[in-house]
């Protein structure tokens, strides 16, 4: 039966065309769901996932019920899980979303994209999000990568609709925190990412994750990393660090209340501003840092949580580690004119680095 298997797969691949896909797919999607044997189901999954990229809609259409049910019937066989979360992947991925670059700059899907809408169609059932989640809580890699890499994407098709779900799944976010303190670099770093789509603007998953030491965990994936002399993790914590503050003030509270200003310092420590070269990493790594402190002071803030901020700064040394920026030589322009509007904003011009107002 594999034999069978492998020969539709390479029909397709050999005589291409829309057509023989389709028929190659359908037939594959019928051979999986009659099949007995465990082998020949699972080598029809691989063969799926083989013509999934360029068959993506007939894949979706035709098979996204029967890999839901194999994800539900089959869970404690890994290997099949671990292809049907690959293949999930693969249809509801408009581009490559976990690539950062493209992740982050590019223009968001809009709510009539191929991704979002079978990702709508996966997550009208809270069960399916449910099941997901308990496999990102497995610490097997075949079966935790790709489920983080399927939620990562499907936040980002409709982070909306992912945040509402969350909410009302149990446990889920302890299993995405959990994440966080994978050491397998490549799992974890997936985990800050989804925290990135999953944290923004949504003041309700904000506070459950602040609450959850999210602001511990990140500060100190930062400090392991390097500070600014990190990588894009470091820019990608961040982030989420300012997704988490922004606007918040019963966040920016617990940051403060937890130490977390005064960690910050930490940055300047292993800073080697003025023995090294400014790496484009490094200036984007700067401006986050500068825009996770702007969010402790923002002038939409009530005045006494700007003024109980500004203290905690001073008084920490965060206040003149970034006035010292201003003065080393080589800063670039983009992160000098961040370093000035923080001196500059009404908020904040009216506290020294010596804690006196002036």
């Amino acid at each position: 039966m594999s034999f069978l298997f492998r020969s539709f797969a390479k029909k397709a691949e050999s005589e291409g065309g829309e057509r023989n896909g389709t028929q190659a797919v359908e037939s594959l999607i019928h051979r999986i769901e009659s099949v007995t044997l465990v082998a020949d189901r699972r080598d029809g999954l691989r063969a799926l996932k083989d013509l999934a990229k360029e068959n993506r809609v007939i894949v979706a259409t035709r098979g996204m019920d029967i890999l839901l049910s194999i994800l539900e019937q089959d869970r404690s066989d890994q290997e099949m899980v671990a292809v049907v979360l690959d293949i999930l992947c693969i249809i509801m991925s408009d581009s490559e979303v976990l690539e950062r670059a493209n992740s982050k700059t590019a223009e968001k899907p809009d709510n009539d994209s191929l991704g979002a809408q079978f990702t709508e169609i996966f997550l009208k059932k809270s069960d399916h999000l449910a099941l997901l989640l308990e496999f990102v809580k497995e610490f097997q890699f075949q079966i935790r990568w790709p489920a983080v890499r399927l939620m990562c994407t499907m936040a980002y098709n409709s982070p909306k609709a992912v945040q509402n779900t969350l909410l009302s799944v149990g446990g889920g976010i302890s299993n995405i925190m959990d994440v966080l303190t994978d050491n397998r670099e490549i799992i974890r770093n997936d985990g800050v990412l989804l925290l990135y789509f999953i944290t923004k603007n949504d003041p309700s998953l904000q506070k459950i994750i602040a609450f959850g030491k999210a602001f511990e965990i990140l500060l100190d994936i930062v400090r392991d990393e390097g500070c600014g002399e990190g990588g894009v993790v470091v820019e990608d914590c961040l982030l989420v660090i300012s997704n988490l503050l922004a606007n918040n003030a019963s966040n920016i509270k617990l940051f403060k209340e937890d130490g977390c200003i005064h960690k910050l310092n930490m940055w300047f420590a292993a800073d080697k501003t003025g023995s090294s070269a400014w790496s484009e990493q490094r200036k984007v790594n700067a401006v986050s840092l500068l825009n996770v402190i702007r969010n402790l002071v923002s002038p939409s803030l009530p005045s006494p949580i700007v003024r109980s901020c500004q203290e905690a700064c001073s008084k920490s040394g965060l206040v003149a580690h970034v006035c010292d920026i201003l003065m080393t030589p080589g800063v670039p322009l983009n992160v000098l004119v961040q370093v000035r509007f923080h001196r500059s904003a009404p908020k904040t011009r009216g506290l020294q680095a010596g804690g006196q107002t002036e």
